[in-house]
């Protein structure tokens, strides 16, 4: 989660006015393509965890749901209109639903 750190987003934010530099879009954006492409390889290496215990599997989603969700959320929150790209849904793929969603099929013994 080091690449959606809130003290480093909110540090990034603040150097972002009144004026955007180049250095500054190239920061946001390896912070958030770190991001997704952390999140890409968990979500991938997740596929051969299994987690039989239903309450103990339930404890995990939840947990990780709730760190990784909020943490992502208020990112993007505090990055939303910052116009540092584009391309946008490359930078932000995840809808904070969407990867919540996926976080609660973690450790399924189905997959």
């Amino acid at each position: 989660m080091s690449f959606i750190n809130l003290e480093d987003a909110n540090r990034l934010y603040q150097q972002s006015t009144p004026t955007l530099t180049r250095a500054v879009k190239k920061e946001i954006k390896k912070r958030f393509q770190g991001f997704n492409d952390c999140f890409t390889e968990i979500s991938k290496a997740q596929k051969s965890w299994s987690i039989p215990d239903p309450a103990l599997r339930s404890q995990l989603r939840n947990d990780n749901a709730e760190y990784v969700v909020g943490t992502y959320k208020e990112f993007v929150r505090i990055f939303s209109t910052v116009p540092f790209t584009t391309k946008i849904n490359h930078y932000m793929p995840y809808a904070v639903s969407v990867l919540e969603n996926m976080i609660h099929t973690f450790f399924d013994e189905d997959l």
